[in-house]
């Protein structure tokens, strides 16, 4: 999926899936400050398809199988 070797697969998947924590940590800070909850929602909107998208793709570089699909 990411075009290298095996191992350099496995350390990109693995930067992808600490790349979504710091986002998700970013957006849970985010959460705390005083401004609408509608600008809340709507990052949370646009950031959420993105991360879950880039998580499946770690999953299965690092060998999990597609268990959504079923």
């Amino acid at each position: 999926m990411y075009g290298g070797t095996p191992e350099e697969n496995k350390q990109c998947a693995l930067e992808d899936i600490a790349l979504q924590v710091d986002r998700i940590d970013y957006l849970l800070a985010g959460m705390s400050m005083p401004i609408d909850n509608s600008f809340h929602i709507e990052a949370l909107k646009e950031s959420l398809p993105d991360m879950k998208g880039k998580l499946k793709q770690a999953y299965f570089e690092l060998g999990g199988e597609d268990v959504w699909s079923i």
